[in-house]
């Protein structure tokens, strides 16, 4: 029982590594087209963070699953809810790159706020 344990705790460290290789590729790919304007890279890293939300609910699932089913304590509820905790920032920082304002897919069909008033009428 312990091995099975064990084997999904090393699943899950493995899905949280490629989530984060995918965020860092999604950010690097944003960072990319706001340098040349591309919006076929900006499309491409709103793609990658629509994959990310599905990794995020695996990762989520699996956490859980492993929560309900081996009640874990000490060390591994640490693990895992820590893993819980590090899928939403993951998954926060790559979604937040490609609507940035200055992103060029997001540039042109945003209209801009009005400046803020400097004087009273």
């Amino acid at each position: 029982m312990r091995k099975t344990f064990d084997a999904e705790l090393q699943e899950l460290n493995y899905e949280m590594i490629d989530m984060a290789a995918a965020a860092e590729d999604a950010i690097d790919v944003v960072t990319e087209s706001l340098a040349s304007g591309d919006d076929a890279a900006a499309k491409s890293a709103v793609e990658m963070t629509r994959s990310m939300d599905q990794m995020e609910r695996d990762i989520e699932n699996r956490c859980l699953r492993l929560l309900l089913q081996q009640q874990p304590v000490a060390r591994d509820l640490r693990t895992i809810s820590a893993a819980m905790k590090m899928v939403t920032d993951l998954q926060r920082s790559a979604t937040s790159a490609p609507t940035s304002p200055r992103s060029p897919c997001c540039s042109r069909s945003r209209s801009r706020p009005a400046p803020w008033p400097t004087s009273a009428p």
